[in-house]
């Protein structure tokens, strides 16, 4: 699911949604690669989403990335 985007927090939510113990899906999203860390995924995200720029926020948000991260990914700091 990292690799289409979502967020390590939906990773985790659907890993429990089929049964998967919490502990369990932690620790599957932490051993993601370096490579898929969030601020990658959102700026990958960017790329493909640069038409609908209007609606990134929400489109991000979405696939379950915190505000402060994407806030941050995208240049206008935390809010």
């Amino acid at each position: 699911m990292a690799e289409r985007g979502y967020s390590d927090r939906y990773i985790a939510y659907r890993l429990a949604e089929i049964g998967v113990p919490e502990e369990l899906a932690e620790q599957a999203v932490q051993a993601l690669p370096k490579e898929l860390k969030e601020e990658k995924r959102i700026r990958i995200l960017m790329k493909k989403e640069k038409d609908r720029k209007k609606d990134l926020v929400k489109f991000l948000a979405n696939r379950g990335f915190a505000f402060d991260i994407i806030y941050r990914v995208l240049g206008g700091g935390e809010r």
